[in-house]
């Protein structure tokens, strides 16, 4: 007997997946789609037919909805059964009487069957083009063999790129995007780029790119420059481990389009990549790498585990990056299933309605006397609850603004906010106490809640009046520092 998460209707039977009006947001038909992805760079190559289904269900099962995969990674790509994909590592000359393009066919169907889009790659750019296989001369022949073989399945969403700047070959990925785009102007096409750079840098105004994806990447702050092939020496916009800044950035391009971190840091990846004496990323960290993002306006989100995008499988054959764990162990860790909570989040309180609204955070300044707000400041709560049921009768309370007075923060102290007209949600990494202006929900009576990023658990908190400003203390937990702050106006 089939679960009901696979008895689900596919997404697309509700309509293509489009950019919404809006041009922020995407959609399927008129329903609203909340990206989470995940990374399996290696898909095609590296499971067979049955351990493709264990992913792929697994990863339906968890809530995602895209899989990001690529065709070819090297030239001289082969499948775990020895299977080529091209005749002597020529793009134009792809090995169709062989096996490999028939497992890609069936796992694309299994993709298909299970309600899952797939990001696919027709190669992955910092080798295959960067390394010249790939070029102006065999581009056409190449993409119009993949377009023609796959043109009629209708949860395709094309990528450029792959790990690897647009100047290297921008002649080359702005071919690939314009075939693409002209053998279904509906399917989506975006671009994969270098860590800590972004799509928007070179193909914004593309007509065929319709959405922005960046790679935040996997270093530290302090790890601006480790020597390394991974370097960023253009470095257009350094933000350390900030991925929310990426977003407001692409956000203020025009023309307006989606914003994805289509790269954070892995989990249990090294800080960094190539020290092995450093430690991991870990699932606090994908967490806070997907929240920051999503609140900052992304249209969702892009996860991956470093056992899992190269599907790790031989403990005896060290794995790339520090790779500890076998796929199918790292298949079952945390921070996969994590990533569903703030997805039934963002679609239960509409997020396609909802903005970064950081200027709702306090700063401790232009306070009067008493501690607390000038005239006007109406009604706050402490912990997100007042002092009484009644929300007209509640007597204002001092705000404690010593603890709030450096509530724009950096780094780790960094809280996120994200508002719609009858919700608000803020974020914090390490449990800080935050201060909210609640200017813009006057007049209405808000529920505030705690959730855990970890369970998903929502735990009501008290009522709050809009209008005035609050201050707000994540509870102690045993599970984590990190904490949602949900307030929702209440009918």
């Amino acid at each position: 007997m089939k679960s009901s998460t696979l008895q689900q209707k596919a997404p697309w039977e509700d309509g293509p997946l489009k950019v919404m009006d809006n041009g922020r947001y995407f959609c399927c038909g008129e329903k609203p789609f909340f990206w989470l992805g995940d990374t399996a760079w290696l898909l095609f190559h590296q499971l067979t037919l049955e351990e493709s289904y264990i992913y792929l269900r697994n990863r339906k099962e968890l809530g995602y909805n895209v899989i990001l995969a690529d065709f070819i990674h090297t030239a001289d790509q082969k499948n775990l059964a020895g299977d080529s994909a091209l005749i002597e590592g020529d793009p134009a000359r792809p090995d169709v009487e062989g096996g490999f393009w028939k497992h890609v066919d069936a796992v694309v169907k299994m993709a298909e069957d299970l309600g899952l889009f797939l990001g696919l790659l027709p190669v992955w750019g910092s080798s295959v083009v960067k390394g010249g296989a790939l070029h102006m001369g065999n581009v056409d022949a190449y993409m119009q063999f993949v377009l023609n073989r796959y043109h009629d399945y209708p949860h395709i969403i094309w990528i450029v790129g792959g790990d690897v700047r647009g100047d290297v070959a921008a002649p080359v990925f702005r071919r690939m995007g314009t075939l693409m785009k002209q053998d279904n102007p509906k399917r989506l096409v975006t671009y994969h780029p270098f860590g800590r750079t972004s799509s928007a840098l070179w193909f914004h105004e593309e007509e065929w790119l319709d959405f922005n994806l960046f790679q935040s990447g996997h270093r530290r702050y302090d790890q601006v420059s480790m020597q390394e092939w991974d370097d960023n020496t253009a470095k257009e916009g350094w933000f350390g481990e900030d991925n929310w800044r990426y977003v407001e950035r692409d956000r203020n391009r025009t023309p307006v389009k989606p914003i994805l971190d289509g790269e954070p840091s892995y989990e249990w990846i090294l800080q960094g990549l190539h020290d092995k004496t450093q430690p991991y990323w870990k699932a606090a960290d994908v967490r806070r790498y997907a929240y920051w993002s999503v609140f900052a306006g992304a249209a969702g989100h892009v996860y991956g585990h470093n056992s899992i995008m190269q599907f790790y499988r031989d403990l005896s054959k060290e794995g790339a990056f520090g790779a500890k764990y076998l796929w199918t162990d790292a298949i079952h860790h945390p921070g996969n299933s994590q990533m569903i909570h703030l997805k039934n989040l963002c679609e239960r309180v509409g997020f396609e309605k909802g903005r970064p609204a950081r200027e709702y955070l306090l700063d401790g300044k232009d306070k009067d006397a008493a501690g607390h707000r000038g005239a006007g400041a109406g009604e706050p709560g402490t912990n997100g609850a007042g002092t009484g049921n009644d929300l007209k009768d509640t007597a204002p309370v001092p705000m404690d603004f010593e603890s709030v007075k450096a509530g724009l923060g950096e780094k780790y102290d960094y809280i996120s906010v994200f508002a719609g007209e009858d919700f608000l949600l803020a974020y914090t990494v390490n449990g800080r106490t935050m201060g909210l202006s609640l200017a813009a929900y006057a007049g209405k009576k808000l529920a505030s809640y705690w959730m855990d990023p970890v369970t998903g658990m929502w735990t009501y908190a008290g009522p709050v009046a809009g209008g005035g400003d609050a201050v707000f203390t994540p509870p102690v937990r045993e599970d984590g520092e990190d904490a949602v702050l949900v307030l929702l106006a209440e009918v």
